[in-house]
């Protein structure tokens, strides 16, 4: 059976797409699963989002650090803060390694 131009064009058409989709998914995601992909990328966003937050959490003991100090504060609240500063700073260290542990497991560079 000899297949016309038009059914020819259009399996090349499909594979050429479909070569498309999997080169762009591999490279991207580092899967050709989309589903793999949305929830690796989902659980990667949140772990972002706590480091963000932590990090301005930190930021936020920074500035009241400064503020007890200019105001000459009693020696337990900055030490209080001092700590508090300490703590921000490991927890911020937890999840960088965390972060870059998932964008070493799902094969995607760090943005």
């Amino acid at each position: 059976m000899i297949e016309s131009r038009e059914t020819t064009m259009w399996y090349f058409l499909f594979f050429t797409a479909v070569i498309l989709y999997l080169y762009v998914m591999k490279n991207y995601f580092n899967t050709v699963i989309p589903t793999r992909a949305f929830r690796e990328e989902r659980e990667r966003n949140n772990l972002e989002d706590k480091y963000h937050e932590a990090h301005q959490r930190r930021e936020h003991f920074v500035q009241h650090l400064a503020w007890a100090k200019s105001r000459k504060a009693g020696r337990e609240e900055i030490t209080r803060l001092q700590k508090c500063v300490e703590n921000a700073d490991v927890v911020i260290d937890d999840l960088e390694e965390q972060v870059n542990r998932l964008y070493k497991e799902h094969g995607v560079s760090a943005r």
